[in-house]
């Protein structure tokens, strides 16, 4: 995988030795090769992780090069009071999720459908009692991303990387460095929160 920053100078082996956190200070001090030895020391490991969420290669490619633009634009804003990689890493989901927000928006009522079959109650059964085309499309969505936005990012998260990313309780845990245990109770949780808010909707369109 080649950088965008790529430089035609070598990097001497020193650099590639250095710590993060020595990286870091030395990009802050405007070192291109140290940002260039981040980039190799870790792209692959973002590109993994967007991959086993968007499950589309050329969407893990634009994110690892979003989420390095980013690191590059934020970095001053570093202060070291988490690892590199775990500020990179949330850097990373991030970005997974704008991207597979941007798509649900443009595939459009396939994840809506089924996001909110997912979590029961009264707005499932207003899905299913109601064909697709019935339903006012452009304002269920926009319900059902107010929904989605409103959740805490751990909820957030994980409903995304379920319904619409499709990862399994497993590939979930590994993403996010929790137990299965942990996402099953999140996803419980967030699936609960959308439903008592979609639920107020639909009762609301009935009036």
């Amino acid at each position: 995988m080649e950088s965008k920053y790529q430089r035609r100078c070598s990097i001497s082996r020193d650099l590639l030795q250095e710590s993060d956190i020595n990286l870091v200070e030395a990009c802050k001090r405007g070192s291109e090769e140290a940002f260039e030895v981040l980039y190799r020391r870790y792209s692959a490991k973002v590109f993994a992780i967007a991959l086993s969420i968007t499950r589309r290669k050329e969407d893990a490619l634009d994110i690892v090069q979003e989420a390095f633009t980013k690191v590059f634009r934020h970095l001053k804003n570093f202060k070291g009071e988490s690892s590199f990689y775990t500020w990179l890493y949330r850097i990373t989901m991030n970005v997974c999720i704008d991207t597979a927000r941007r798509r649900a928006r443009v595939e459009g009522f396939e994840y809506t459908e089924k996001i909110i079959k997912g979590t029961e109650g009264e707005s499932a059964n207003m899905i299913n009692n109601n064909p697709g085309e019935d339903l006012h499309r452009k304002e269920l969505m926009e319900h059902l991303q107010n929904a989605i936005e409103s959740l805490p990012s751990y909820h957030r998260q994980v409903i995304i990387m379920r319904e619409i990313g499709g990862m399994s309780y497993e590939e979930i845990a590994k993403a996010m460095k929790v137990s299965k245990g942990t996402v099953m109770s999140r996803l419980f949780h967030a699936r609960r929160k959308i439903r008592e808010k979609m639920d107020r909707y639909f009762r609301e369109d009935k009036k």
